[in-house]
């Protein structure tokens, strides 16, 4: 049941990533911005794939520009993983952040790829999940105005003038 869930979640992450990115479908816009929490797993795998020059589709439209490390210390595949990872990851024009906040302020989206699923809660906070679901809310938008770019930022000013008193 536990994969089951896992399954869900990442078909549904795809989704709303695919359904966010056909809204920028002129191959002349500026790529979408993404970074990885959590360089101990399969970032530097997903970094090769998304950053190829030879991608096409809804991968050619984005690139990885930033990565927090996270890792779980008890953990000592996810030590050494991330020992190998970061290095390569640098070379392939990653930025290494110190926090998961100054990754949010360089990228357009986030790809949690922790390997210690226990970190997941507290790598995600309250406002996170808000503007993970203002994301959603936005593609959806956009995907109504004809694809038509709606920033988050505008639709968390809108959600904000709909819970106030």
């Amino acid at each position: 049941m536990r994969w089951h869930w896992v399954w869900v979640s990442t078909l549904v992450g795809l989704g709303v990533f695919a359904s966010a990115v056909s809204g920028h479908a002129d191959e002349s816009a500026a790529p979408i911005k993404a970074g990885i929490i959590g360089l101990d797993a399969h970032a530097l795998a997903w970094t090769r794939i998304i950053n190829d020059p030879k991608a096409t589709g809804v991968l050619s439209q984005m690139i990885v520009v930033a990565g927090y490390p996270g890792g779980s210390p008890d953990i000592p595949q996810s030590m050494e993983l991330l020992n190998k990872q970061v290095g390569p990851l640098r070379e392939l024009g990653v930025g290494i952040v110190n926090s998961i906040d100054e990754l949010l302020d360089e990228v357009d989206v986030v790809l949690l790829l922790s390997i210690d699923g226990r970190a997941h809660l507290k790598q995600v906070s309250a406002q996170q999940t808000l503007e993970i679901l203002a994301f959603m809310e936005a593609a959806d938008q956009s995907k109504l105005q004809g694809g038509r770019p709606v920033t988050i930022k505008s639709v968390m000013k809108k959600a904000r003038q709909a819970v106030a008193p």
